[in-house]
């Protein structure tokens, strides 16, 4: 039971350390390509806040994806009649 409790321990470390970098990583890709770095510290930490803030959400969306997806997928017609379907001239 302790070394249940020692990997779930690990796995959190581990997940918090990843949302770390890919925060930071995000925000020096932000900051990079548009050139914002040249503006000032205060655009930096705004930057890097809006990097946190959004961290959330955005994992939410990439971990529960399918669900997502499955929820607003509508079903799509093809346009493409059967042989035996009847003809519609209008009044349908």
């Amino acid at each position: 039971m302790p070394e249940l409790m020692f990997r779930i321990r690990r796995l959190r470390r581990s997940r918090f350390i990843h949302a770390i970098a890919l925060v930071f990583i995000g925000a020096r890709f932000v900051l990079g390509v548009t050139g914002w770095e040249a503006l000032g510290v205060e655009i930096v930490q705004a930057v890097i806040w809006s990097c946190v803030a959004l961290s959330v959400p955005l994992a939410d969306v990439a971990i529960h994806w399918k669900e997502l997806r499955s929820v607003v997928a509508v079903p799509v017609e093809t346009g493409v009649r059967r042989a035996n379907a009847p003809r519609c001239d209008g009044s349908c």
